[in-house]
């Protein structure tokens, strides 16, 4: 679930910063990352897009044996069934949050919680794994506490680095002709106002409609997202996309 969408990390951004894709077919993602030279004035700090991947199948349920078959025309009518192809890397998720703390044993701050929903990495980052945000992955991108505050990033100690990691995880599965049609790739802002089952229900409805295109399909993604964050907010879209990206937005 394609997140951070946050600098720093911030609370969920409710859709104001949604971004969408749909594609007919995908292979599995790689990352990489190379360690730059510390930056006195960067802290290691970047914007990094923290994303869910949702896989999409029609027929059959999510839990159905990878072999299954089409049977029938009407089974490949039947409702889609969201398969996740990604799971989400953020420290509000139970797994994350155990991961850290045996990885981590004895730092109490390891993740803080401001409520069940919005946790952070030692008060900093929602994301598990990232690109960028080196303060939390190598020491020397931390400055120290005497320093001026526009030399970089300063986390108090404990202080036990790596804390995040650029390491994608990677699920492969083989696509099944008139089984599987498409993929969603999306970041959080998508993800906080609806659910993988929901998402394929709207972008699988548009496909099948004459003219029907990913282009398309991803564009109503996103005007739902706006329009649901809006309404949770009882602004208007055009209020909710006024807003400038910072604490103000956030907040919304």
């Amino acid at each position: 679930r394609a997140e951070q969408g946050k600098l720093g990390e911030a609370p969920p951004q409710l859709g104001a910063d949604a971004a969408a894709g749909v594609a007919g077919s995908a292979s599995s993602p790689g990352a990489s990352e190379n360690k730059p030279s510390a930056s006195p004035s960067s802290g290691g700090a970047s914007r990094n897009p923290f994303v869910k991947a949702v896989r999409i199948l029609t027929g059959g349920s999510a839990n159905d044996d990878e072999d299954m078959e089409v049977k029938s025309a009407d089974m490949h009518k039947s409702a889609f069934v969201a398969v996740e192809m990604s799971r989400d890397h953020n420290c509000r998720e139970k797994r994350e949050r155990e991961l850290l703390e045996q990885n981590h044993p004895g730092e109490k701050d390891v993740v803080i919680c401001r409520r069940p929903d919005l946790c952070y990495i030692k008060g900093r980052l929602q994301p598990t794994r990232a690109l960028g945000d080196f303060y939390l992955k190598y020491p020397e991108f931390m400055r120290d506490s005497t320093e001026d505050p526009a030399a970089g990033r300063y986390v108090p100690p404990p202080y036990t680095p790596p804390y995040i990691t650029c390491t994608p995880e990677v699920q492969v599965r083989t696509l099944r002709k008139g089984v599987d049609e498409f993929l969603i790739l999306a970041t959080d802002g998508l993800w906080d106002m609806m659910s993988s089952q929901e998402a394929i229900e709207i972008a699988g409805d548009q496909l099948r409609q004459p003219g029907g295109s990913p282009a398309l399909a991803s564009s109503v993604l996103i005007d739902e997202a706006l329009r649901r964050a809006a309404k949770a907010r009882n602004i208007s879209i055009a209020d909710l996309k006024k807003t400038k990206p910072g604490s103000k937005r956030r907040a919304q």
